[in-house]
């Protein structure tokens, strides 16, 4: 349903910028998957931009775990960096 838990907080008090919450869900909007996953991210240090590209890996990865077919399109993003 496109529900987003940071840390056991709401997606936009833990990333407080839009810019940042695009970031992290860009490989679901690559993907047009917004709405079919709920997501429980936990991330720690490395500052809030650090945390910002750790989801957007860990998202990226798991998608890919789920569907290898959709790898070069997330790999040619750069979101597998």
């Amino acid at each position: 349903s496109g529900n987003v838990i940071v840390n056991g907080k709401k997606f936009e008090t833990h990333f407080p910028l839009e810019i940042q919450r695009q970031s992290v869900l860009s490989p679901l909007a690559k993907l047009d998957a917004k709405e079919r996953y709920d997501l429980l991210i936990r991330v720690s240090g490395g500052g809030i931009q650090g945390q910002v590209i750790a989801a957007r890996l860990g998202i990226a990865r798991a998608l890919v775990g789920e569907n290898a077919g959709c790898r070069q399109d997330l790999k040619s993003m750069g979101y597998l960096t």
